[in-house]
């Protein structure tokens, strides 16, 4: 399984828009820049262990991560 940051960006997207969130608000609750965020969710900039599992806390849910080609 390869790591693809637009399908976890866009997972982190949907889900912050699902818990009613901005990306300023997240951005806030994961104390990084609302720009660095906006990177992660379009895709072009990865992130660490420790910020996935933090947006995993904040966002209410076990798994942001998927991929489309799972059996």
């Amino acid at each position: 399984m390869e790591y693809n940051s637009f399908e976890v960006g866009q997972a982190i997207r949907a889900q912050r828009i699902k818990c009613h969130k901005t990306i300023e608000e997240l951005a806030f609750e994961v104390n990084r820049s609302k720009y660095h965020m906006n990177l992660i969710e379009l895709g072009t900039r990865k992130m660490g262990m420790e910020l996935l599992f933090e947006l995993i806390t904040v966002l209410h849910t076990d798994c942001l991560l998927y991929t489309s080609d799972a059996a």
